[in-house]
């Protein structure tokens, strides 16, 4: 009779106990990672649950590219040089009912490091989307890139500025809105109601449909600079923490990413490294 109570005892310390996620869980997450700096897209999707809320409804497609606007992206990861620092479980995620449908998980937290004369490219939010600043703009913001504001921060991360790297798309085909005419005398004739397009501002910032290449920047001369010009004075990408959530939704199930988050970014700028707060 004892060793049957000792065997039920063992059993229900085995469903109890929360297996450590830094095992299993902290291995896709690495797998991913590894995956973003091949640049193969396919199998970090794999990695990630299409089902899980976070995610746009146009599925998991829009974290690997530009032109889908959606924040956070991880386009400027893919194929990049990065050192990916040991990795850290920053919260351990267990079900209320893990004794009965096995939930567990965690967020962990992953610091790439990049080489300052190497890391990708931070443009401001006029240049990312395609519109023109002037000298004294842009070189303020060389100077104090911490200063601006961070609307669609990864977005702005860039591996090159020039052209070609992002796919020019149209401006989304929504439904029209029916306009009136403006009220007139009494008894006159009105004017036709004139249809305009509904305007969709998803994933975008102050009205552009999305992110473009390189805007440029205009000298007091009226010229432009040059890629080439433009590249030499530019901030650059030095660090960033990754946050991914990890789970594992049933004892049967496999471990899958659920949401990506950064935090802790720092930018090297004139010669310094500028946490970005």
């Amino acid at each position: 009779m004892l060793p049957m109570r000792l065997l039920g005892l063992a059993l229900s310390l085995l469903l109890t106990a929360p297996a450590p996620a830094a095992a299993d869980g902290e291995g896709v997450v690495r797998d991913f990672v590894n995956a973003l700096q091949a640049g193969d897209v396919v199998r970090a999707k794999n990695l990630v649950d299409p089902r899980f809320r976070s995610w746009p409804a146009d599925g998991t497609e829009v974290l690997f590219h530009y032109e889908s606007a959606y924040e956070p992206n991880l386009a400027f990861l893919l194929g990049q040089p990065f050192a990916m620092q040991n990795i850290v479980m920053t919260t351990p995620i267990r079900s209320e009912w893990y004794f009965l449908d096995g939930v567990r998980g965690a967020m962990l937290t992953v610091p790439l490091r990049f080489d300052r004369a190497r890391g990708p490219f931070f443009l401001p939010t006029p240049l990312a989307f395609g519109r023109s600043m002037d000298f004294v703009a842009f070189m303020d913001f060389v100077k104090r890139p911490e200063s601006g504001r961070f609307e669609a921060l990864t977005l702005r991360f860039r591996p090159s500025v020039a052209p070609g790297l992002i796919t020019p798309t149209s401006p989304p085909s929504g439904p029209t809105v029916r306009i009136p005419p403006p009220p007139g005398p009494a008894g006159a004739s009105r004017a036709p109601a004139v249809m305009a397009p509904m305007q969709d501002f998803r994933g975008a910032v102050v009205g552009t449909p999305g992110p473009r290449d390189a805007g440029p920047v205009v000298l007091p001369s009226r010229e432009t600079l040059t890629p080439d010009q433009l590249a030499a004075l530019l901030p650059r990408l030095s660090a960033i923490d990754l946050l991914v959530t990890v789970m594992k939704r049933g004892r049967l199930a496999s471990w899958k990413i659920e949401d990506v988050r950064f935090t802790n970014v720092v930018v090297v700028s004139d010669g310094l490294e500028r946490p970005l707060r």
